[in-house]
C-alpha cells in the first residue's frame, strides 16, 4: 500500500474557493480503482491549510489517480493559487 499526505496552503482570501475545489476531489477519487481511503482535513489553527490523507492499493493506482481529469484540473488550480504544497509518499514500517 501507498499512503499519501498532501498539504496545500492558501492565502486567507482564497480559503472558501480552495475548500470547494478540494472537496470536489473526494467523490471521484474515492471511486477510483485502487483507492482505499481518501480524506480531506482543514487545519484548525491555520485555516488556509488543507491536508489530503490517501491510501492506495499500490503505486500504480496512485499514478493512475495523478492522470485523472479531476486531479489534473485541481493541480492546475493549485499551481496558480496555492502558496505552499508538500506531498509525501509514505510506506509503513510496521511489521
Amino acid at each position: 500500500m501507498i499512503n499519501i499526505i498532501a498539504t496545500i496552503a492558501f492565502d486567507q482570501s482564497e480559503i472558501q474557493r480552495a475548500q470547494e475545489k478540494l472537496q470536489r476531489m473526494l467523490l471521484p477519487s474515492r471511486a477510483e480503482k485502487g483507492n482505499i481511503q481518501y480524506l480531506l482535513y482543514q487545519d484548525q489553527t491555520e485555516k488556509g491549510c488543507f491536508v489530503f490523507y490517501e491510501i492506495w492499493e499500490n503505486l500504480n493506482a496512485f499514478e493512475q489517480h495523478k492522470e485523472s481529469s479531476h486531479f489534473c484540473q485541481l493541480i492546475e488550480y493549485v499551481n496558480e493559487h496555492a502558496k505552499h504544497v508538500d506531498i509525501k509518499q509514505l510506506s509503513s514500517l510496521d511489521v
